[in-house]
């Protein structure tokens, strides 16, 4: 609820407490990304456009320095991103399953 409050005062330019029911519904449901209220809803957050473009303007110096320090880009730092963390519990979450998979088989000798 506080992010609510939060979201609606500064997204809107209104009181949550002052909206109708269904109209806060239909404005929940059309908050930016990058919202208070939908960064809570989603793990690791969710970054706005301008954030990400900060991000994007960040790992452009460090790729310039890495460049200019070792002649390539290949192993330049990149910013942490939301998306980055979800991926990376996915991939190892799907290894995990693998992993166990494979060790709960039955195997036969060929």
């Amino acid at each position: 609820m506080r992010e609510l409050r939060h979201d609606f005062r500064r997204v809107y330019g209104v009181r949550y407490e002052d909206v109708e029911p269904d109209e806060a519904v239909d404005l929940i449901m059309t908050l930016p990304a990058g919202s208070l209220w939908r960064s809570s809803q989603i793990e690791y957050g969710e970054w706005d456009e301008q954030r990400s473009g900060f991000a994007d303007v960040v790992d452009a110096v460090y790729a310039l320095a890495q460049l200019i320090a070792k002649g390539s880009t290949e192993q330049a730092q990149r910013t942490v991103r939301p998306e980055t963390l979800r991926a990376r519990k996915a991939a190892a979450s799907k290894a995990g399953a693998t992993r166990r998979r494979i060790l709960d088989t039955k195997w036969e000798e060929v």
